[in-house]
């Protein structure tokens, strides 16, 4: 009886040991791999609800700037040059908003903001394109605008790319650089609607840009526009419409030297600017004679080119006193800048901020 009762009680020990078993591998509590290592054991580790082997997370790479970062300097991702880098550092953090910073990968940057814009969409555009121009058509995009980044780092590299539009007919909403408030005088009575036999348009890498005209030919109109855009930012510029037909060159985007000529310098007629030709040929051209024959001469000019050439026997003194005095009589009271010294006997004495301080306050 005894071995018959021990047989009973090992058959139902081996029972419940099977049926655990059992229970355990089909648990949805815990599931085993059943992929096998190289070494030929199992390699055992948690499935997942579907009973594959979960894949691990990718690490992501922190980024070197995100969108809504503070502005900084040292986030800008290339080696900015040093004209741009300088603008930057002393001017940004103090205009007022909207403003905007926009960078190529060459390092070249547009920065600038504050009144003369009406909105952030306005500055951003603008900087673009002065960006563009600038770099000489390299790809561009935001940085900043206000006081914060714009975009996340592989979102700033993809956004790299051109904003001026090409066009062969002059159109004051496509001029390159330059906010609103230009855009509309140039399309009135500034220049499309200007009646001058000649007329030209040109354009600088700031936003600078001014209007020549001319009776007598296009040559005199284009350099006396070239010559009142440079005196804005006392940076080099290039024609960029003559009367309605565009003749920028939007495909290699390159700056002339500057016209203007800033003394102290000797005086030569031929560099006289702002002027008509014949105002060269005529008055101008006497100016060494006068000087030669022992008389103390003056010329004062206006940037719209008014002028008058004051005359003494003896007294350099009155002669400036005449010139200026005639020459702002001449000037519409409605102008912007007053008359300016340009040269004392044949010495040319006008530099760029002599022109910024004939700026009426």
């Amino acid at each position: 009886m005894k071995s018959i009762y021990r047989a009973i009680v090992l058959a139902l020990l081996l029972t419940f040991s099977v049926l655990g078993y059992q229970n355990c591998s089909e648990s949805d509590a815990f599931k085993l791999s059943s992929k096998t290592t190289n070494d030929g054991t199992d390699n055992q580790g948690p499935l997942d609800d579907n009973g594959n082997v979960p894949e691990e997370e990718e690490q992501q790479t922190p980024k070197a700037f995100y969108a809504g970062d503070a502005f900084s300097i040292n986030k800008i991702p290339y080696t900015l040059d040093s004209g741009s880098y300088q603008n930057i550092v002393d001017n940004y953090a103090g205009l007022a908003n909207p403003k905007a910073i926009a960078v190529a990968a060459n390092g070249m940057a547009s920065a600038w903001g504050g009144a003369s814009f009406s909105s952030q969409a306005e500055v951003n555009q603008a900087m673009l394109e002065r960006c563009q121009l600038k770099t000489g058509n390299q790809a561009c995009a935001i940085f900043a605008e206000g006081d914060l980044i714009k975009y996340d780092e592989d979102v700033f590299y993809n956004s790299l790319g051109y904003s001026i539009q090409p066009t062969t007919t002059f159109d004051a909403s496509k001029v390159p650089g330059v906010n609103n408030n230009t855009k509309t005088n140039l399309a009135g009575n500034n220049y499309a609607n200007r009646t001058n036999a000649f007329k030209a348009v040109a354009i600088g890498y700031v936003g600078n840009s001014n209007v020549g005209w001319s009776e007598v030919s296009q040559a005199e109109a284009t350099r006396r526009a070239i010559e009142r855009c440079e005196y804005v930012s006392d940076l080099p510029c290039n024609v960029f419409a003559e009367g309605n037909t565009v003749v920028f060159d939007f495909t290699t985007i390159t700056w002339s030297p500057r016209l203007l000529t800033y003394g102290p310098v000797a005086y030569d007629t031929l560099k006289v600017p702002f002027v008509r030709e014949q105002d060269r040929d005529g008055n101008f051209a006497d100016i060494p004679g006068r000087v030669g024959n022992g008389q103390r001469v003056v010329a004062a000019l206006h940037v719209a080119g008014y002028y008058f050439i004051g005359v003494d026997d003896n007294n350099l003194a009155a002669a400036e006193d005449t010139a200026l005095t005639n020459c702002n009589n001449s000037v519409p009271a409605t102008s912007s800048y007053n008359c300016f010294v340009y040269s004392r006997d044949l010495n040319v004495v006008m530099t760029h901020d002599t022109i910024v301080n004939s700026r009426k306050p």
